[in-house]
């Protein structure tokens, strides 16, 4: 029997493009900034409603209905912020409970001012962290696991899974130091059996566990420990930085221990990541570059052999008089083992009527024709009240690739967040 190849499901991973406007680096900070901090009690709620119809079906991708709810409480030496969100979407009746509760995030930040460092600060607990820009793709973002189940999440972003971790930001005179240590690993959830998002390969692999034609088990979280560092320096007019991370992959590789005994775990991996950025009146020029140690691949008989990465980056990106924004990349995956991918990626939005609506379109384009395209509107009615509307296309790419399982998933959107 051949196995079939999950090598496509990781290079999603890779290619996928998570689009997201105006967004700026997050670790873009100065400890050193003096901060009047009271204690202070913030205490939030957003209704959201999700309603997403399949083009190409006639059934609902997704109904979600969501109670978000957040607690700020924070005080001059520390602060604690928690994020919950309870769920109800009938259309997932088929594959999941339509019902579900999670703790998004959980974490208290130390601020080193309380002992006299006043550049450190610390933070403990579950967080989503992002590092480096998120319009269009980036090499280094990879401290949260992607949330497979629902990949396209808020369409030009990616969702992922907040980690349980500890994470030390130290601020020098000659640039920022990030070290996030998750000591139980990265939080992995992979899509259920029946799911939309439910790659065509692994989909293959569960229905001969269900034939008896094969034994699958089936280890998705190692729970090993898993660290990134970070280096930033940022001058007038330009930043740059390098990067490490070491830990296991998102999705499981397909290892034969015995006949028709197949083993479903993450490979363990290293990358490291140079970048930098340039600024000219309103462009931003960045360069990116990345190597991965090792990564799974599938030959035509279905053996499991590994990878090395090399990943480049260009970008620009600007601001217009208008207020029109435009980001574009090139990228280019080589695998010295395996074919290469390659591709462009662009984000294009502008806001009008004094910024309640906002316009804009964003699309990636790969190897073997993998592509996706939002087109979007979203309107500001008040401070409580927010619409949407999107339409999503995607699909393209060879055979068992995840673009090509996703063919079927191109969906149109209308939903509303509500502030209270």
């Amino acid at each position: 029997m051949v196995l079939c190849k999950l090598f496509p499901l990781y290079s999603f991973l890779l290619s996928i493009c998570c689009f997201t406007a105006y967004a700026d680096d997050t670790f873009n900070f100065n400890l050193n900034e003096q901060t009047e901090f009271k204690k202070n009690w913030r205490f939030s709620n957003t209704l959201e409603s999700r309603n997403r119809k399949f083009t190409h079906q006639q059934r609902w991708l997704s109904t979600r209905q969501r109670l978000n709810s957040s607690l700020l409480y924070e005080q001059e030496a520390w602060k604690a912020y928690i994020n919950t969100y309870l769920d109800y979407d009938p259309s997932t009746y088929r594959y999941q409970p339509t019902t579900q509760a999670d703790l998004n995030e959980a974490y208290v930040v130390f601020h080193g001012s309380a002992v006299d460092l006043p550049a450190t600060q610390l933070t403990i607990g579950k967080q989503r962290i992002t590092w480096g820009t998120t319009d269009g793709r980036s090499t280094i973002d990879l401290l949260n696991a992607t949330y497979l189940r629902d990949p396209i999440a808020n369409g030009r972003t990616i969702q992922k899974r907040p980690s349980w971790l500890m994470r030390l930001e130290q601020q020098f005179s000659f640039g920022a130091v990030d070290l996030v240590v998750m000591p139980f690993g990265r939080e992995r959830k992979l899509p259920k059996y029946g799911s939309p998002w439910e790659p065509d390969s692994f989909h293959q692999l569960r229905e001969y566990e269900k034939l008896g034609l094969i034994q699958l088990s089936k280890k998705y979280n190692p729970h090993k420990p898993e660290l990134g560092l970070r280096f930033t320096q940022y001058n007038q007019g330009y930043d740059w930085g390098f990067a490490y991370f070491e830990g296991y992959s998102d999705l499981p590789a397909a290892k034969v221990k015995a006949n028709n005994h197949i083993l479903l775990e993450p490979t363990k991996q290293r990358t490291w990541n140079i970048n930098a950025a340039v600024s000219q009146n309103s462009n931003t020029y960045r360069i990116e570059a990345a190597y991965t140690d090792q990564l799974p691949v599938y030959n035509k008989q279905g053996s499991l052999y590994f990878s090395e990465l090399q990943q480049i980056i260009l970008g620009w990106d600007r601001n217009f008089n208008d207020n029109l924004y435009a980001n574009i990349q090139l990228f280019w995956d080589h695998y010295p083992n395996y074919k290469d991918n390659y591709g462009a990626t662009f984000a294009i939005n502008k806001p009008f009527f004094n910024d309640t609506l906002t316009l804009g379109v964003s699309g990636f384009y790969g190897y073997n024709n993998e592509h996706s395209i939002e087109s979007y509107a979203e309107y500001a009615y008040n401070d409580h009240w927010t619409f949407i509307a999107r339409l999503y296309v995607l699909g393209g790419g060879y055979s068992q690739s995840l673009f090509r399982s996703y063919a079927n998933n191109d969906f149109i959107e209308l939903g509303f967040r509500y502030f209270f």
